[in-house]
C-alpha cells in the first residue's frame, strides 16, 4: 500500500469511522495509514480515532477477531502517546480491552 503524505487529519478520521466494524481488508489498511501517521495528527484528532475505537469495542463491533486485532494495535499506539494525555480512566479502559476484557 502507498502511503500518501499530506493527507488531511479528518480523511484518517472518516477513514476509521467507515472500517469500524466492516469485514474486509479495508480494516489492516486503515490501521496501517493512521498509523503510520499518527504522531502527526492533532490531539483532538487522536481523541475522536480513540474514542471511536474504544466504543466499538463497547458495542462488540470491531468486526472479525483479526480485525479486533488491529483495532487493538492502534490503541496501543495511542496508549503509548505521551501527546495524547489520556485520562486514567481512559488509560484503565484501553488496558481492559488490551489484556481481553472488553472484546468484541
Amino acid at each position: 500500500m502507498t502511503l500518501l503524505h499530506n493527507v488531511p487529519s479528518h480523511v484518517l478520521v472518516s477513514a476509521v469511522r467507515y472500517a469500524l466494524g466492516r469485514r474486509t481488508y479495508i480494516v489492516s489498511d486503515t490501521v496501517q495509514a493512521v498509523s503510520g501517521q499518527w504522531s502527526k495528527l492533532n490531539r483532538a484528532d487522536k481523541t475522536v480515532i480513540v474514542t471511536d475505537v474504544v466504543r466499538a469495542f463497547k458495542g462488540g463491533s470491531t468486526g472479525m477477531p483479526q480485525d479486533a486485532e488491529q483495532w487493538a494495535r492502534l490503541l496501543r499506539i495511542a496508549l503509548d502517546d505521551p501527546h495524547l494525555g489520556l485520562a486514567t480512566r481512559e488509560a484503565q479502559t484501553i488496558n481492559r480491552i488490551l489484556e481481553g476484557d472488553i472484546y468484541s
